[in-house]
């Protein structure tokens, strides 16, 4: 950590929103910081501009340093503590003074809980019911939480930094953006394969620094919006900036898959010419002889008891726990809509999106043919219908034993199961 130890005492400090110029001389630091940034960002040749780099490395520092004494002094407060995090990038850009500093952000809410500041002073919150003071007071303290992370793609005062996260030399997490939408990553592999063992040791730190800042990012995901929730307030997105680190994450997997530990792998799925799933069975740790078991997958069953209800079923969970847990989002409007109109026929469909005496849904009805009789559009004489069978496939798994060659099992062939009747009970959700 780089401001505390595990035995330093904190209390919560003052309300730095009533200090107006001590907060106000915060907030201009950030304020020229960002302009900095901006400004180096806007500018084509600033790769080579070394002064411009200077200056914005500069501004950020001179934020982290009034920061660091603000939080170490005066006020443990969690929007200095977003201002604080966000400079540390740009004193060291392999991020592992952020990764150090996102463990002093966690000992502090640990240590305060919902003690923390930015917390109103009583008289702000006087005359509100007990839960209305709660989820104001929880309301001001967290969403200073969303400059760090972001409300949207491509936001948030970690943006830049994550961007510019190394991989060797020069190259950098937006490069590899950049190569993946252009389609160059496997020219830029082949490039990479005779320098990352050189660079072996390197690439290991840096990536278990972005694995360490992602579990830590996850770890105030949960405190936070837990605390939110608890006080029915809507969650902080999180996902933005989870989602970049995951793609830098993959971008060392990439070029370099021995960076990650193989009990860490994450086995890719098997892809067969059929439907039938392959199961593996555990593999006994002393090994004497291998012997072919033919193990029964079990995945053709389970799908043949799956029905169109159960699918309808699981939509509307999905679109409840969207409504639950975003309410903001068009995620569970959407599946209400897939829902309801996964349940019409083509021309109720039609029918309800438009006009019904509209000649777009006349010439609509013309061209997918939807009035006419299916015998007028389809040929039976070509061909016999053949209905498929569900058969199960017997694959031979080897597997490491020590008795004897089990005998083949004899498979009963499976009773393909007519769909039921929809009767689902997952209509609209409202």
């Amino acid at each position: 950590m780089l401001l505390y130890t595990q035995d330093s005492e904190l209390e919560v400090g003052i309300y730095l929103k009533e200090q107006r110029a001590k907060f106000r001389e915060l907030r201009n630091l950030l304020n020229v910081a960002q302009s900095s940034l901006r400004k180096l960002l806007e500018t084509p040749t600033s790769a080579q501009d070394q002064d411009l780099q200077r200056q914005n490395a500069e501004a950020w520092y001179q934020l982290q340093q009034a920061c660091t004494e603000t939080l170490k002094n005066e006020s443990r407060d969690i929007e200095v503590f977003v201002w604080w995090l966000a400079a540390l990038p740009y004193k060291k850009a392999d991020l592992s003074l952020l990764d150090e500093g996102l463990s002093d952000f966690l000992f502090a809410l640990n240590v305060l809980k919902e003690d923390i500041h930015p917390r109103l002073p009583d008289k702000k919150v006087a005359g509100l019911e007990a839960a209305e003071a709660m989820r104001k007071q929880c309301e001001n303290q967290t969403r200073p939480l969303e400059q760090l992370t972001g409300d949207s793609p491509n936001t948030g005062l970690l943006n830049a930094p994550l961007m510019q996260f190394p991989f060797i030399d020069s190259y950098t997490f937006s490069d590899y953006l950049s190569d993946h939408k252009s389609g160059k990553l496997e020219q830029q592999k082949a490039e990479f394969a005779s320098v990352i063992q050189s660079h072996k040791a390197q690439l290991t730190a840096q990536f278990e620094t972005i694995t360490s800042i992602d579990n830590k990012i996850g770890e105030i995901d949960v405190f936070i919006n837990g605390y939110r929730n608890k006080n029915g307030l809507a969650l902080l997105g999180f996902r933005f900036v989870k989602d970049n680190l995951k793609q830098i994450k993959a971008m060392y997997q990439y070029f370099f898959p021995d960076v990650v530990k193989k009990e860490d792998i994450v086995p890719a799925p098997v892809q067969t010419n059929d439907s039938d799933a392959m199961i593996k069975p555990d593999v006994t740790p002393e090994i004497e002889t291998r012997e072919a078991v033919v193990v029964r997958p079990q995945a053709q069953s389970d799908i043949s008891t799956y029905t169109r209800e159960n699918a309808l079923e699981d939509l509307n969970r999905i679109a409840v726990f969207f409504k639950q847990t975003e309410p903001h989002s068009p995620i569970p409007y959407l599946l209400a809509r897939a829902i309801r109109w996964g349940n019409m026929s083509f021309s109720e469909l039609m029918n309800e999106l438009i006009t019904k005496d509209s000649p777009v849904l006349a010439e609509i009805s013309k061209l997918t043919g939807v009035e006419n009789d299916l015998g007028e559009l389809l040929n039976e004489q070509i061909a016999p219908v053949i209905t498929p069978q569900s058969t199960i496939t017997e694959t031979p798994v080897i597997v490491e034993e020590t008795h004897t060659p089990v005998e083949p099992e004899k498979v009963e062939p499976v009773i393909e199961q007519q769909p039921k009747a929809s009767s689902s009970s997952s209509g609209p959700l409202w």
